[in-house]
């Protein structure tokens, strides 16, 4: 994944699920594939399946967050972004993402909130994920920012 093979690694991670359905590691790492791809719908499933078949295995509730983020599905996004706290938390990343989502949604209060618990859990890191309303569709990395620097 790391070499952006995205199709290859994708293809990999079906035949690993078609040998073992219920390893939920690699439906997880076939929606971070997806995601990648901005293949929204197939990245949410592939999340959802991981948490159905493991409940409680770390990131997935925050991944699955930020596809529904990227989908403009704030409700579901702020569900799964909880869930991953409740799982982790510690978690600043989720916490940053939930902030962002809660502004979506309109809920400043919640937002700040949040985006404060990021702040105090990763005092280093001051920037956060800006939507971007340009380019709805680019990748994680282009939204992360990281405005301080030490």
């Amino acid at each position: 994944m790391r070499a952006g093979q995205w199709e290859e690694a994708a293809s990999a991670f079906l035949r690993t699920i078609a040998l073992s359905p219920n390893f939920a590691e690699a439906h997880f790492n076939l929606g971070l594939v997806r995601l990648q791809q901005i293949r929204l719908d197939d990245a949410i499933r592939s999340f959802r399946k991981s948490i159905q078949l493991r409940p409680q295995l770390r990131g997935a509730n925050l991944f699955l967050g930020i596809a529904c983020y990227r989908k403009a599905d704030y409700p579901a996004a702020i569900a799964a972004l909880q869930r991953e706290i409740q799982i982790e938390p510690k978690n600043a990343d989720a916490y940053m993402w939930l902030g962002i989502s809660e502004l979506n949604a309109n809920q400043p209060d919640a937002a700040s909130a949040a985006l404060d618990k990021a702040a105090t859990l990763k005092p280093g890191r001051c920037g956060y994920p800006l939507p971007s309303r340009s380019s709805p569709h680019a990748g994680i990395e282009g939204e992360l920012t990281n405005a301080c620097t030490r």
